[in-house]
């Protein structure tokens, strides 16, 4: 195998970092995402943190970390010998690692002489279409598939998507369509619903005011024109359009050495890379509900056990302090009979008085909570008990 070397700076490897995901950066280099990592702690060069890439996908606004300064003897470039072709020899490793084989290649045909079903549905709800402000057509029927193209490129972008269709339904992965969904066409990959899509990119240019456009905005004040002009450049590219999968491949596209149609057995490998990286996500989100349960479960045990101890120490006061009244008024029935063997009564009020011991002591049980038994006896329960 042959090397050469590579060198780069601080500046650039931070730049691409935070513009690439480091699983990806790192094919470039001929490493694994953990050695790239090791280089830019050597280098203090701060990377992506976890969740940074599925919400930038998610469109949701991220912030990048500023690269710190260095002393002054520190170095800011780093040299490594990588071997060439690295990109490609280390996918073909990935894909050995991964254990992931076609057991048949993928080609789009040359022409659409017997089309998919979904290929001729999609072309019948295209074909009478406009092109958008972008200049490209898009089917808003659900039974057709995700394409945007402008109409030079439908018939190709027609025949890339068929043979990858029948290339993913010859490998043992159908198609379906689920008009509750949107998108509704996908295919079932190792139990997994994988989107995909097919784009041309646009470019930008200044758009120039016409004679019409002007009349128009002196006729009316609140009209503008518009600012920007897209024009279609043929260049086309599939996307996997999953939510998730960290870290692996969504898009492969035309480039000045290799055409999409030469890429589809590398897509459909990504598709099932990124179907088998949803199922550990999956996984992994299962077993943190899972723990979260579990977390609420014990808590949720731990608030009952406090609150059974604290309703047993209020009903322990209470009890405490109904033996203590019973017991004052004990103490008061007995000072009152006490009182009156030292004076003579007349019989009426010997029995008003007997009649006033029996009415006071019958009180004094009910409050003693001990008449009912040993508080032991009847211990407190929770709410679930």
């Amino acid at each position: 195998m042959q090397y050469e070397m590579v060198r780069f700076s601080r500046n650039e490897l931070y730049d691409q970092v935070w513009q690439t995901p480091m699983c990806r950066l790192a094919l470039d280099y001929g490493l694994s995402d953990v050695g790239l990592s090791k280089i830019c702690r050597k280098l203090k060069i701060p990377t992506p943190p976890r969740g940074y890439w599925a919400r930038l996908q998610s469109g949701y606004k991220v912030e990048r970390a500023p690269l710190p300064e260095l002393d002054s003897e520190a170095s800011t470039s780093y040299s490594l010998r990588r071997p060439s072709g690295s990109r490609r020899n280390y996918e073909k490793q990935c894909i050995k690692d991964y254990g992931i084989t076609l057991s048949r290649k993928i080609r789009a045909p040359k022409k659409l002489s017997s089309p998919h079903p979904l290929i001729l549905t999609t072309h019948k709800a295209l074909k009478n279409k406009k092109p958008n402000e972008y200049g490209l057509l898009r089917a808003f029927d659900k039974r057709a598939f995700n394409i945007r193209v402008s109409p030079a490129m439908l018939n190709r972008a027609l025949r890339i998507i068929d043979g990858l269709l029948r290339g993913l339904e010859a490998n043992g992965y159908p198609i379906k369509v689920d008009l509750d969904r949107n998108p509704s066409i996908y295919a079932e990959i190792e139990e997994e619903q994988i989107d995909f899509s097919i784009k041309e990119k646009t470019r930008r240019v200044a758009h120039v005011v016409t004679e019409k456009e002007f009349r128009e905005q002196e006729k009316h004040s609140w009209m503008r024109p518009l600012r920007w002009d897209y024009i279609p450049t043929g260049k086309l590219s599939l996307h996997n359009d999953v939510w998730g999968a960290t870290g692996c491949r969504k898009k492969w596209s035309d480039t000045s050495s290799k055409s999409l149609e030469d890429m589809l057995n590398d897509f459909v490998i990504g598709a099932i890379r990124a179907a088998r990286v949803l199922k550990q996500e999956q996984l992994k989100r299962e077993n943190e509900r899972k723990r979260w349960e579990e977390e609420c479960r014990m808590r949720e045990e731990e608030r009952q056990r406090i609150e059974v101890e604290r309703q047993r120490l209020r009903e322990l006061e209470n009890q405490a302090q109904f033996w203590a009244r019973s017991e004052q008024l004990r103490a008061y029935i007995r000072a009152v009979e006490t009182a009156a063997s030292k004076q003579p009564l007349l019989n009426e009020l010997q029995e008003e008085l007997a009649k006033w011991v029996l009415w006071a002591s019958a009180y004094a049980d009910r409050l003693d909570p001990l008449q009912g038994g040993l508080p032991i006896e009847k211990p407190m329960k929770g709410k679930n008990g």
